[in-house]
């Protein structure tokens, strides 16, 4: 069971959202957060709210919620790339790819690429994130949870039961009927429970619902273990209600059940199971808190996002009406969930509580909505046609317009953050690809929310990062077929695909820019994946036994992969591989660390190495933005025989090693602190803080 150091933990209630901000996206409008007053005044009331975490790169739900879940950058559980993402295949075309598959499934895509989707440096299947719980005794729930539950039929339900079992024949049999498997998506999807091996687990209690849960190469092994699969499954146990030929029927927080959205070849059914990705607070938190209720400790869960209108399937800005409903209704769902913790006994003194976003936004939009003033609050804000949306950019016409004689095969990821696939799979610094590198260095795009709103012409990039820089900001997995030709880190208010060469005419949804390749889609305003504060500075909460009740702290410099080890030091559990974050030492309990390490020096040299570690080796820390910083100059330079691309590239390369060194060294030591007590010698501290301080400098001289 769990072993925390106060012996009070019992629940861990594990929640996301999909892109809730702290900081204002206008200055007349109050944040996401101060619009839930429930969710912000229970986490600082009772806890503390990191409002200066960071984001890993590349900044999508996939990745950043791997990255929390596992404490590991994209480079070790094989998705940075996200939400999708392409590998090369043996011809040298590259193929897409989904990063949503579960956790033991190969490359989700028709490749030659037989690498699993959670790949470790190893090529082989990444460390699971519950595992840590299921050995301690404790059942794992999810809903909603990126890569921990079924993702898709096939080949999850194939994998999980056999090719002879009665659930992958109920897949072939709907497919056949009506073109798609609704039925069991509705059943299998996106909910599950990972049991412990114990008599008491709710697979222990349920045998005839549990179907072995497989971990081949997992550290350790893994035999023997059991889960619940799907809301056919865990619905059940929960108290849903079986309804033959639709599934199981579980309510909500409000009492409304959840719907299936599947339904796409049998038009008319209604299937009751998991209601597709965009969940809401009241589906995910109804869920979370029946599994609680019925002896599942350690639960995570997925909130949709607030600022797309989900009735009308079009963004909404700021203070909009939709918008503003849409959180009201969140933290009305928060309101009751809490209160409904509290009548079970699920309390802060015994249930550690963790909530955040998976990443921040880019609002390309006006910040002069109609009327002048409007707060959201008091007077509703409204967005004429043209004025919100992203600037979406056909990448194929608009280099025909301004560099006619590119001629590159490639393909791109589409993005604001576009991944490219150069045909062929050449090498960092290769012909093929240098001519399109500094190309997309210079193309530039009308931005009509530039310049306060008067529009301007702008460059699309803000930064590059070929294969070196790709490396240090942990995107270079165990499978090598995978890792992108290139990166571009645009403007974050575009989105970049490619497209017709001969750009067509805005549809009648979309708005004209200057340049007939460049239109403004309303559809989509809140754009990520980008190099850009908003984007990048994200928050968490923790509340909970060992956590320090000290409201918001915007001084520590945080990321994703800190929230893991923070976790698992205040369970008194630990996992069984060093992860690339640090336990928050400032905002828990210092009783976790060794007697010497609660005040004085060392615990000060503590924080400082902390902080050092962060800033060498987090993707968005000040060695990585000085290296990309480094590399877009490097990429754009069309210096005689490519003379300043080499020798930056060399000087990338060789900082980069040189920082892997010391970022082993200091994650090893910490780790070695944190879950074994053992003490790190003061003097060799001070030397990896020198050295990542030198290795910073270094950098920047470098850009």
């Amino acid at each position: 069971m769990l072993n925390s150091p106060s012996g009070t933990i019992k629940h861990v209630i594990s929640l996301v959202f999909d892109n809730l901000h702290f900081s204002q996206d206008n200055p007349n409008v109050p944040s996401d957060l101060a619009q839930m007053p429930n969710l912000l005044n229970f986490m600082e009331s009772n806890g503390v709210v990191l409002s200066n975490e960071h984001t890993p790169l590349i900044a999508h739900t996939a990745d950043d919620i791997l990255t929390t879940l596992t404490g590991v950058y994209g480079d070790k559980h094989g998705q940075p790339v996200a939400n999708s993402y392409s590998v090369f295949n043996t011809n040298g075309t590259s193929s897409f790819a989904s990063s949503f598959a579960y956790w033991t499934d190969p490359v989700a895509a028709t490749t030659t690429d037989t690498s699993p989707t959670m790949v470790d440096p190893k090529g082989t299947i990444a460390p699971a994130p519950w595992v840590a719980f299921t050995r301690a005794g404790c059942d794992v729930g999810a809903i909603a949870t990126a890569n921990v539950e079924v993702e898709n039929s096939d080949p999850d339900l194939k994998s999980i039961y056999g090719v002879n079992s009665p659930q992958w024949k109920e897949v072939l049999a709907e497919e056949s009927q009506y073109g798609y498997a609704d039925l069991s998506d509705a059943n299998y999807q996106g909910i599950v429970v990972h049991c412990a091996r114990t008599s008491s687990s709710v697979c222990a209690q349920n045998p005839s619902l549990a179907a072995p849960d497989k971990l081949p190469n997992e550290p350790g092994g893994y035999k023997g273990y059991q889960a619940l699969y799907g809301n056919v499954n865990v619905g059940r146990l929960i108290g849903g209600t079986p309804v033959p030929g639709q599934g199981v029927e579980v309510n909500d927080l409000n009492g409304q059940p959840l719907t299936s959205f599947y339904a796409s070849g049998d038009i008319g059914k209604t299937y009751y199971g998991f209601p597709g990705f965009d969940v809401s607070a009241a589906q995910t938190l109804g869920y979370v808190a029946d599994m609680q209720e019925h002896g599942v400790p350690i639960t995570y869960g997925y909130i949709e996002d607030a600022h797309d209108n989900h009735t009308t399937g079009s963004a909404a800005g700021p203070g909009d009406p939709a918008y503003v409903a849409q959180l009201k209704a969140d933290d009305t769902a928060f309101g009751t969930f809490f209160q409904r913790l509290a009548n079970d006994g699920i309390t802060t003194a015994n249930t550690l509580f963790v909530v955040s976003s998976d990443e921040g936004d880019h609002f390309a939009g006006t910040q002069h909505p109609a009327p002048a003033g409007c707060n959201g609050v008091t007077v509703l804000c409204t967005y004429a046609k043209g004025t919100i949306g992203e600037v979406d950019v056909d990448l194929t016409g608009l280099l025909k317009e301004q560099f006619p004689k590119e001629t590159t095969a490639f393909s791109v990821h589409a993005d604001s953050a576009p991944n490219f696939y150069v045909n062929g799979n050449p090498g960092a610094g290769a012909a093929v690809a240098r001519q399109l590198e500094r190309d997309m260095g210079a193309v530039v795009a009308p931005d009509p929310y530039a310049n306060n709103g008067a529009g301007a012409t702008v460059p699309l990039t803000h930064y590059l990062a070929d294969q070196v820089e790709e490396t240090v900001l942990h995107m270079n997995t165990g499978d090598p077929n995978r890792l992108p030709t290139f990166t571009d880190f645009a403007n974050p208010a575009f989105y970049i695909s490619t497209g017709p060469s001969t750009c067509p005419p805005p549809t009648a949804s979309e708005t004209a820019t200057s340049d007939p390749c460049v239109v403004i889609n309303p559809q989509y305003a809140w754009n990520h994946g980008d190099i850009a504060p908003e984007i990048n500075t994200n928050w968490v909460g923790l509340v909970g036994p060992g956590v320090t009740a000290r409201g918001v702290d915007a001084k520590t410099w945080a990321d994703e992969t800190d929230i893991r080890p923070t976790m698992m030091a205040l369970l008194g559990l630990h996992d069984d591989y060093v992860s690339d974050g640090r336990v928050l030492v400032g905002d828990v309990s210092r009783a976790l660390l060794p007697a010497s390490y609660t005040s004085g020096k060392k615990f000060g040299q503590l924080l400082e190495l902390e902080n050092a570690y962060k800033q060498v080796n987090a993707d968005v820390g000040a060695f990585g933005v000085a290296t990309l910083t480094a590399s877009t100059r490097a990429l754009e330079s069309r210096s005689h025989g490519d003379a300043v691309y080499r020798e930056i590239e060399r000087g990338i390369a060789r900082l980069g090693s040189e920082r892997d060194a010391l970022a082993a060294k200091i994650s090893e030591a910490l780790y070695d602190l944190e879950f074994r007590h053992h003490a790190i010698a003061s003097n060799a501290a001070q030397q990896w803080i020198n050295q990542a301080d030198a290795l910073i400098a270094q950098a920047w001289a470098l850009a």
